[in-house]
C-alpha cells in the first residue's frame, strides 16, 4: 500500500474544516432576542409547539423591528462568512492545481 502525499492530506483536512465551518455558520440562529407572541401566524418567530392561537400575530412594531435588525445582522454576517470560505476554498483549489494533484482530488471526490 502506498503512502499518501502529506500535502494532499493537509489540504483535504483544510477542505473538511471549511465544510464544517460552513455547515456550522448556516444553522438556525436559535437565539432571537425577542420571544414572539406565540401565535400560529407570528411574524417574528415560529411557534415552538404546543397549543397556539389562530387569531393573527400580536407582536408590536418594536418587537418586529428588533427581530428584523437581528436577522439583517445575521444575514450580513453569513454573507461575509460565505465570501471568506469561498475565497479560501479557491485558494486551496489553486494550490492543488499548482501541485499537479487535481486529477487525484477529482478521483477521490467521485468515490466519496
Amino acid at each position: 500500500m502506498s503512502r499518501r502525499n502529506p500535502e494532499v492530506e493537509r489540504l483535504e483536512h483544510q477542505v473538511d474544516m471549511l465544510r464544517r465551518q460552513l455547515a456550522e455558520r448556516t444553522r438556525d440562529p436559535g437565539d432571537l432576542p425577542v420571544s414572539g407572541c406565540g401565535d400560529n401566524s407570528c411574524e417574528v418567530r415560529t411557534p415552538s409547539g404546543g397549543m397556539v392561537t389562530n387569531g393573527g400575530c400580536c407582536c408590536d412594531e418594536r418587537e418586529v423591528r428588533r427581530a428584523l435588525r437581528y436577522f439583517k445582522r445575521l444575514s450580513l454576517f453569513r454573507q461575509e462568512t460565505i465570501r471568506e470560505l469561498v475565497a479560501e476554498a479557491e485558494m486551496l483549489r489553486m494550490q492543488i492545481v499548482g501541485m499537479g494533484l487535481e486529477p487525484m482530488a477529482k478521483a477521490e471526490d467521485s468515490r466519496g
